[in-house]
């Protein structure tokens, strides 16, 4: 499953992929991130993963089961940087997730800023509401593949929504962590 989280700053982005990295560990994933979360299996600079995917056999060692979550995607994929080699190895390692069981969980201000190819891929994009005065965090998922199918056109316009108290995600991460690039 690859899903963008897309929102304004402090809308809950990060705290969105957190929570989820959760379920997904607690299901024996590994959790790999390019952003410091405390119970992650691996912390990864956007050069480290460039480097991974860059190598089939890294691919299947260090992404198989995983969940790999990354903040600020449009400095990893950027869209201005349609050509570039970096660009298209990721292109291709996204392409080939499934058969690994590798989710990706990726966070931008604006889905526009992340590479086409990215986009293209994406089975889901998320809109997360962080409501800092009640600590509750809203997201609205919209299911892309379904959207692409006539058959299930009317359901797909209905998002699939999950609130979760963020005062229990905060304690895994630094909101104000700056991200390599």
């Amino acid at each position: 499953m690859i899903t963008l989280l897309q929102g304004a700053r402090g809308k809950g982005k990060n705290l969105t992929i957190v929570y989820e990295a959760t379920r997904f560990k607690n299901a024996g994933y590994k959790v790999i991130a390019n952003f410091k979360i405390s119970f992650a299996d691996r912390y990864i600079t956007n050069d480290e993963f460039i480097e991974i995917v860059s190598s089939r056999e890294r691919i299947i060692n260090e992404f198989s089961n995983c969940v790999l979550c990354l903040d600020e995607l449009h400095i990893l994929m950027d869209s201005r940087s349609f050509g570039k080699n970096g660009n298209k190895i990721i292109s291709y390692f996204i392409a080939q997730t499934r058969k690994i069981e590798c989710h990706i969980l990726g966070a931008s201000q604006f889905s526009g800023m992340v590479d086409l190819r990215f986009r293209q891929q994406m089975d889901c994009i998320g809109f997360p509401f962080y409501d800092k005065f009640t600590g509750y965090c809203e997201v609205e998922y919209y299911d892309l593949d379904a959207l692409q199918s006539d058959l299930h056109r009317e359901n797909a316009l209905k998002p699939s929504q999950i609130i979760f108290n963020a005062k229990q995600v905060f304690k895994y991460y630094d909101t104000n962590e700056v991200i390599e690039y």
